[in-house]
Parts: structure tokens; sequence; C-alpha cells
């Protein structure tokens, strides 16, 4: 065999491609037609729920802004209902006194508390 028969066999093999019908022009147009619009309707659905949901994130971050503010605002009154010059004036007001003894009470383990209540009956 030589390199002459080799070349030939693959020369002399056909390539099969596949037959496509025949498209007519005037049914290339219409399908050209019918697929633009349908891309145009599929576009503006498209833009559509686009602006949809920016319209909805600038909604949430709006409201994520007043939130923020009414947080600051929360935490200032905050701090100054606990201040301790607050807490000062509260107990000046509700006629505290300062402690200047503590007794303690001495339960001897022997005893045992009762109710008058209940002795009463």
């Amino acid at each position: 065999m030589n390199s002459y028969s080799l070349t030939q066999s693959i020369s002399q093999r056909l390539v099969v491609l596949p037959k496509f019908p025949k498209v007519g022009l005037k049914f290339f147009w219409i399908l050209s037609f019918i697929s633009i619009i349908s891309l145009l309707i599929f576009y503006i659905f498209q833009v559509n729920a686009m602006i949809g949901e920016t319209y909805l994130i600038q909604n949430y971050q709006r409201k994520i802004n007043e939130l923020s503010r009414e947080n600051k605002t929360l935490g200032i009154n905050f701090y100054q209902a606990n201040s301790l010059s607050t807490i000062e004036s509260l107990i000046k007001n509700l006629n505290f006194e300062k402690v200047e003894r503590i007794h303690y009470i001495q339960v001897l383990e022997s005893q045992v508390v009762a109710n008058k209540f209940l002795q009463g009956r």
C-alpha cells in the first residue's frame, strides 16, 4: 500500500450534509416579524418588572432610613431617661431616704413562721 492509495480512499469518501427544507421568502418574513414582536413584548415585560423592583428597593431604602432615624432618636431618649441626674430627681420626687444603718432579722433554725390569717380560723 502506498501513500497514493491512502489518500485516494480518504478523498473518495462523501461528506453527507443534512438537507434543510426550502423555506419561502414569505414564510421567512412572517417568522421574523413574529419573532421581533414576541421579543418586544418580552422586553416590555422585563422593563416593567425591573421598574417595579426598583420602586420596591427605593421604598425599602426610604423605610430603612426612617427606622434608622427613629432608632437614633429612641437611643438618645433612652440615654436621657436613664441618666444619673434624671434618676436622682426621680428619687427625690418619690421621697426616698438615704439608708444610714441596716438591721438584719435573724431567724433561728428551730423557729417556724406561721401565717396569722391561717391561725385565726
